[in-house]
């Protein structure tokens, strides 16, 4: 038996937007396990994502912070303060 499911037009807004949001949320994730990867250029591509993502999800906000402290800490020159950028969203 196979059954079909109607999507009107505000319903499949719903479900792109939460589609999007899931996306979102895993990017950060992603990016914050990527703050300790050992190559240089995943570093810079996991502070750009998490500074981006940051602010739509507060239940990572202690992840986020902690991987941005351990990347402006880390000892390979090409990572920290080599076009990293400022976790501005730290400033209050």
């Amino acid at each position: 038996m196979t059954s079909y499911v109607t999507l009107t037009p505000a319903r499949l807004v719903v479900v792109c937007s939460h589609a999007r949001f899931a996306q979102r949320r895993d990017a950060l994730v992603h990016a914050i396990e990527l703050s300790h990867s050992p190559h240089a250029s995943l570093k810079h591509l996991a502070a750009m994502n998490i500074a981006k993502f940051f602010k739509a999800f507060p239940d990572y906000e202690e992840d986020a912070i902690n991987a941005i402290y351990d990347l402006c800490e880390d000892q390979d020159q090409n990572v920290c303060g080599v076009d990293a950028p400022t976790p501005h969203f730290l400033l209050f």
